[in-house]
């Protein structure tokens, strides 16, 4: 008699948690994506390799998942983080990836789309990055121009990683 009590109870409590699961999958598919909250993304989650046709950047796992799925307010949010001198590189490699470069450039244009980026030996590591933060306002005003015009998208070209993300930055 023990038993089948036992037994029972474990089939209500399943029942109980499986309905509770059910009703909590339903009911958080019906928030809107864009509301998945600020993502973990800075400066470090860009590294640069110095190539025979200038810098090229290579991003992070995080910010190559972040890059496939962005929405207008992913848009917004990094036009604000360019001002963000922990974040604005970061910002910058993902909206060029994602729209495409913000204005035509030339072939003697001595910066990676507007960043200027500087490789400098260091004991500690291969090389040390130094970003000028003083270009931050530079860069919102030209994303902020580009943004505003949805026809402005790859108007002047396609850019992308070109290697697989490195792994060295993951959540």
């Amino acid at each position: 008699m023990l038993t089948k009590r036992l037994v029972f109870s474990i089939y209500c409590l399943i029942c109980i948690i499986s309905t509770a699961i059910a009703t909590a999958c339903i009911n958080s598919s019906n928030k809107p994506f864009s509301k998945r909250g600020d993502p973990v993304l800075d400066n470090s989650d860009v590294i640069w390799h110095g190539t025979f046709f200038g810098l090229e950047p290579q991003i992070s796992e995080r910010a190559d998942r972040y890059l496939k799925d962005i929405t207008r307010d992913d848009e917004k949010w990094l036009l604000k983080n360019l001002m963000n001198k922990d974040r604005f590189a970061i910002c910058h490699v993902i909206l060029v990836f994602h729209w495409g470069p913000p204005f035509e450039v030339t072939d003697n244009y001595p910066l990676w789309y507007g960043m200027s980026v500087q490789l400098e030996s260091s004991k500690k590591t291969k090389y040390k990055i130094e970003y000028k933060t003083t270009e931050r306002e530079k860069l919102y005003e030209i994303w902020a121009k580009a943004l505003g015009d949805p026809k402005s998208r790859l108007r002047y070209g396609k850019v992308g990683p070109t290697d697989d993300p490195f792994k060295g930055k993951s959540d």
